[in-house]
């Protein structure tokens, strides 16, 4: 008999998948480095977001396209978390932070 581990069957969305490492992984590391450092947790996110966007352009058959897409993407974001901070409870819960 062999002891090699049989690989996880992937189901799901992909949407699915990155929630998954985001909540089981991502965020569970980002609070125990703002526990002892903030400004290291910052980093640590600013890392993170860095890798997977490298992966994403890296990936990409058109990279203007998928510039221009990530772009427009940083800018509904960041008009998401300026409502946020007005009060209007549009994220749900901003990494590492309690709801």
């Amino acid at each position: 008999m062999s002891n090699k581990k049989q690989p996880t069957k992937v189901t799901g969305t992909v949407e699915q998948h990155a929630k998954y490492i985001f909540d089981r992984f991502i965020i569970p590391a980002h609070a125990q480095i703002e526990n002892i450092d903030e400004s290291s947790a910052d980093e640590f996110a600013f890392y993170i977001a860095t890798k997977a966007v490298a992966g994403y352009l890296g990936s990409a058959n058109d990279l203007d396209s998928a510039k221009e897409l990530l772009l427009s993407n940083i800018e509904c974001i960041c008009k998401d978390i300026q409502n946020e901070k007005k009060g209007l409870g549009i994220l749900a819960t901003p990494m590492g932070k309690p709801a």
